[in-house]
């Protein structure tokens, strides 16, 4: 490349830093130097040598996404260069973009997959300028880039939000090299319209002034420690995402629509129903002068796009392990580290577009039902028979007292078993969504039950009372066993997830 060369890509790819804040994602033991050096092999070879889609129909590069969720599992530097290698089968070669950009021509070949190298060594000499933080303050979150031209927030979060995801982990890990390729990945991505996050989307978040600044600033240092990052929401007057999501499930304008592949139903859920979707995203309480509200509202994402996944997944026929909505969980594991690093009215914007583009792909897959109560009592998290996973084998030769029950000793921390299964599978998305429950559990599963019914009122999504910390644990022990099952289908690309929708 032009920009990224072998004489810099050490600065672009370097050794991961330690996570920006308490609430990221904290790394599990086991990577060494062996692992470390796999890892930078891998972001660096990949780089030069693939592009950033594996097909024409635009289908992604993950190869960088399994590297770096395997380092974070700690798995040792032989399984993620093996797993580069096996990923490599499925990529086809980078090549040089026709012309180049400047800030002259950036919006002439935006959505264009040839001129993806061009970007990249547009944004390689931002990001050095810059820094990863200010380039994606310019380019994303910016009226300039969003009011009339570029529209790079849409495309930040345009193909199932892919763009986000890779530049949330060159945030998470403190990798330039990622923003980079991450941003590129953005101007190439085609959208269906420019409204849904554009000029209108961005009025409704004006410019903060100099006191809710500064009250946003300190209270979104996310310095808390775990499971205390907010308090519970206010009785009267404001809004959560699971209102919201009542709400929309008793909208008949918002049903399943039949439409012939999820590429068409993406491109009409956001043209014709764009902006009801809009009006219940902007309906969604932020109010930055409460103390952990910005906290509160990531923790809300997190909770809200499980119960998409895990509870609209289930039914009592089958678990549906669906493609689109898994993509909701692994994007919001960059929730912390994108909040963490923006000013202010970023957050907003990164917060309120988030919900926007959660909400769109919840309806364009049918709106899946949330049957909370059942599927509460059918799921029992931890239970022995529950996952027929095992920890590794060795054994320490301790024979536990008597009064330890029986079902604690058959699966003392069902975590391990899960984590090990992540780090072997075949599915590069398996270990991702992984690492996204076990964060939400580390940090939000020690809630109780009731933790999300405001006192004093009747919670409106029904059920919503049951909920408690074990949401992560049950939604991942779901996942694992969908996973495992090797009479499950390979959906698009070999993918083993669901790809059938509900109703549409």
């Amino acid at each position: 490349m032009a920009t990224i060369t072998t004489q810099n890509l050490g600065a672009f790819f370097c050794e991961p830093s330690a996570p920006p804040s308490e609430l990221c994602p904290q790394r599990l033991p086991g990577a060494d130097e062996e692992s470390i050096n796999a890892l930078l092999h891998v972001l660096k070879d990949n780089h030069q040598k693939y592009h950033i889609f594996f097909n024409h129909q635009k289908f992604h590069n993950h190869i960088t996404h399994r590297a770096l969720a395997l380092y974070a599992l700690g798995a040792p530097g032989p399984l993620i260069q093996a797993y580069y290698d096996y990923d490599g089968n499925l990529q086809r070669p980078a090549f040089r973009s026709p012309g180049e950009i400047t800030k002259e021509n950036f919006v002439e070949h935006l959505a264009d997959e040839d001129y993806y190298s061009a970007y990249l060594d547009f944004f390689a000499k931002e990001v050095q300028t810059l820094g990863s933080v200010e380039t994606l303050e310019k380019y994303v979150f910016s009226d300039e880039y969003n009011v009339s031209q570029a529209f790079m927030l849409a495309r930040y979060w345009g193909a199932v939000l892919h763009p986000a995801i890779h530049a949330g982990y060159g945030l998470e890990f403190g990798i330039p090299g990622m923003a980079v390729e991450g941003l590129a990945m953005a101007a190439v991505t085609p959208i269906p319209e420019t409204e849904l996050l554009g000029a209108s989307f961005f009025k409704t978040i004006p410019a903060l002034d100099p006191t809710t600044q500064s009250i946003t600033s300190k209270v979104s240092t996310l310095l808390l420690g775990p499971g205390k990052s907010a308090s519970k929401p206010d009785a009267a007057g404001t809004t959560a995402v699971f209102d919201i999501l009542a709400r929309i499930l008793k909208d008949d304008r918002l049903g399943p629509h039949k439409t012939p592949d999820m590429f068409a139903a993406y491109g009409f859920t956001v043209t014709k129903r764009g902006p009801l979707i809009r009006e219940y995203a902007d309906s969604w309480t932020i109010d930055t002068l409460k103390s952990g509200e910005i906290e509160r509202k990531m923790e809300e994402l997190f909770w809200m796009n499980t119960l998409i996944y895990a509870v609209g997944g289930w039914s009592e026929e089958e678990f549906k392990a669906d493609f689109l909505y898994m993509h909701l969980v692994t994007s919001a594991l960059f929730l912390p580290s994108h909040i963490a690093h923006l000013s202010p009215r970023s957050q907003i914007i990164y917060l309120r577009s988030f919900l926007t583009m959660s909400l769109t792909t919840w309806i364009m897959r049918g709106r899946a039902p949330l049957p909370l109560t059942t599927f509460w009592t059918a799921t029992s998290p931890s239970s022995p028979t529950h996952i027929p996973l095992k920890p590794g084998t060795l054994s320490l030769n301790f024979t536990a007292p008597p009064a330890v029950p029986a079902a604690a000793l058959a699966n003392p921390n069902p975590w391990l078993a899960i984590v090990h299964s992540a780090i072997v599978h075949e599915n590069d998305h398996y270990a991702k969504i992984v690492c996204a429950f076990m964060h939400c559990a580390r940090v939000y599963g020690a809630r109780p039950a009731g933790w999300w019914v405001r006192e004093g009122e009747k919670a409106e999504l029904e059920g919503l009372g049951v909920l408690d910390g074990s949401l992560f644990l049950r939604a991942a022990e779901l996942t694992a066993v969908f996973q495992q099952d090797e009479n499950k289908v390979h959906g698009l690309a070999g993918q083993r997830w669901d790809f059938r929708g509900f109703g549409c």
